[in-house]
């Protein structure tokens, strides 16, 4: 956390800054000791095309869940069916 007085924003080493390109309590300490407003442009490139409204391949995620869960029953139907040592493998196989 900024302790101010501490670091100036040539100063920092704080890691968030150098690793995911975010800027620390000393950056938007030293915005608001400016009188400047936190804004998109101080942000690296990565995080502001981000699009959490419009997923374009959401929809893939939808349908392979789907699908995915439709095997899965089957698999479940086709252990039952062949019977207890069926079910009693299955389960070793799982555990393993």
């Amino acid at each position: 956390m900024f302790v101010e007085g501490k670091k100036t924003p040539l100063e920092c080493d704080c890691v968030i800054g150098r690793t995911h390109g975010l800027p620390c309590s000393c950056r938007i300490n030293s915005f608001k000791g400016a009188g400047d407003h936190f804004q998109i442009t101080h942000l690296a490139p990565f995080w502001s095309t981000l699009d959490y409204a419009n997923p374009h391949d959401a929809r893939r995620f939808e349908d392979n869940d789907a699908n995915d869960l439709q095997i899965f029953h089957d698999l479940v139907a086709e252990v039952c069916r062949r019977g207890p040592s069926a079910v009693r493998a299955a389960k070793v196989a799982l555990m393993s």
